[in-house]
């Protein structure tokens, strides 16, 4: 049984009131999870709060068997990293320096990176297939290519959990479809958590190993993709 790497006990999310009703949700090791269901019920305050940005409206966070609230932010930082919706990039930034940002929870902001630090930026390019794009500028790359370095980012910090948000929002169907390719290997083959939001129904449910589903009417579930299709909790069926 993968271990437990992220648990929500009942727990809710929002900022003047509770978005959706507690629940309970657990995120294991080595597992792609997607999150899916109309917008503004919840999705990326969810995400907010399992990246240590707002606290939950109710209930308590546990990461690695930890209370979040005991974690620094280093730490929270070098186990949780995240990736939201029109994040803005500095810039003039190369794809490589961009990439490198994602050691700062090691290295600190004046960058005093070691031969670790280069090796998991190589390890975190190579993985998403950015080789030949780590001299250009981020803000020249199409919308595919930018959400990968996005990606990368993240990935260099090493971390156990990787939390994005609308990570397809901008992307055209064969983009979409190497992306959560891309996800779908990093989680098995690196052992990590990965939870995403997405519109994208269809391959949220040919490639999550789960789905944490919002109605829109004040709950969630948690279930594999068939058991979420086939209860009807989202008001949809995408397989016969």
């Amino acid at each position: 049984m993968p271990n437990a790497i992220l648990e929500a006990k009942n727990f809710s999310a929002g900022y003047t009131y509770a978005l959706f009703a507690p629940v309970d949700l657990n995120l294991f090791e080595g597992e792609l999870v997607s999150l899916v269901g109309p917008n503004g019920v919840g999705k990326s305050t969810l995400l907010k709060s399992f990246a240590g940005i707002l606290d939950p409206w109710s209930g308590e966070l546990t990461l690695c068997g930890m209370s979040m609230e005991n974690f620094t932010m280093r730490k929270r930082a070098q186990t949780v990293a995240s990736v939201f919706t029109q994040e803005r990039v500095p810039y003039g930034m190369s794809v490589r320096e961009f990439i490198s940002l994602g050691r700062i929870p090691y290295s600190g902001f004046l960058d005093a990176r070691t031969e670790e630090d280069e090796a998991a930026i190589d390890k975190a390019i190579a993985s998403v297939q950015l080789e030949k794009f780590v001299d250009r500028g981020v803000l020249n790359l199409s919308d595919g290519e930018r959400s990968r370095v996005l990606i990368a980012r993240a990935i260099a910090a090493e971390p156990k959990v990787l939390l994005f948000d609308e990570p397809t929002a901008f992307l055209d169907v064969p983009n979409i479809l190497n992306l959560f390719r891309i996800l779908k290997t990093m989680a098995s083959e690196r052992n990590l958590t990965v939870l995403l939001s997405t519109q994208h129904v269809d391959y949220a449910l040919r490639f999550s190993d789960r789905i944490i589903g919002f109605d829109g009417k004040g709950f969630v579930r948690e279930a594999t993709p068939q058991e979420m299709n086939e209860s009807g909790f989202l008001g949809w069926s995408c397989v016969e």
